[in-house]
């Protein structure tokens, strides 16, 4: 980025390659709509090439053109809530769930979804992801799918650390809840 703020335009086009595949798998974990998700990583790399001489390194480059994505796909939910006449989406469950959620994410074990295919346990799994919130629904994409640190996701969405935990542990139980109740009748 130092490069790019120089005027380096191949030091630019590598950040593009560089993140463009987790910039967009980001925005569509968040949003489900892939045409969005890639207007929202053009607009990312549009952001911080048009600000390149501002760019300080106060935190990691993925930790700043991860907030970049956030506040637009932010925008784009509000824009898109004033279009929804009705909510679609369910909420997250709370309690005990939680500790069981959190066993089977990180014991390895594949839990409800063990007698499936891998195929299949994908696809429910995208499904019930798509069913959350997008705050917390931007935690799974961050901390499961693109692997970021709590502080780091913190850090993209302007809250504490210990928000982004209670955030996660949230949807792990919502997630736990939704995919029992999808193999399990």
């Amino acid at each position: 980025m130092r490069a790019c703020a120089a005027g380096d335009l191949e030091a630019f086009e590598l950040l593009l390659g560089r993140y463009e595949r987790r910039i967009v798998s980001y925005a569509y974990r968040f949003l489900h709509d892939s045409d969005a998700a890639r207007d929202i990583y053009q607009q990312t790399f549009l952001n911080i090439f048009q600000r390149r001489q501002q760019y300080r390194e106060t935190a990691r480059f993925s930790t700043y053109a991860y907030r970049i994505a956030h506040n637009l796909c932010q925008n784009e939910l509000r824009r898109a809530e004033r279009r929804r006449t009705t909510s679609l989406e369910r909420g997250p469950v709370g309690g005990d769930e939680a500790a069981g959620a959190v066993q089977w994410l990180s014991d390895g074990s594949d839990g409800p979804l063990e007698p499936l295919s891998r195929q299949e346990q994908d696809r429910l799994l995208h499904e019930a992801v798509a069913e959350l919130d997008p705050m917390y629904r931007e935690v799974i994409a961050l901390r499961i799918f693109e692997g970021l640190a709590f502080k780091e996701i913190a850090e993209i969405a302007g809250v504490g650390e210990s928000t982004i935990k209670s955030r996660m542990r949230y949807a792990l139980a919502y997630l736990e809840r939704a995919l029992r109740g999808r193999v399990e009748p």
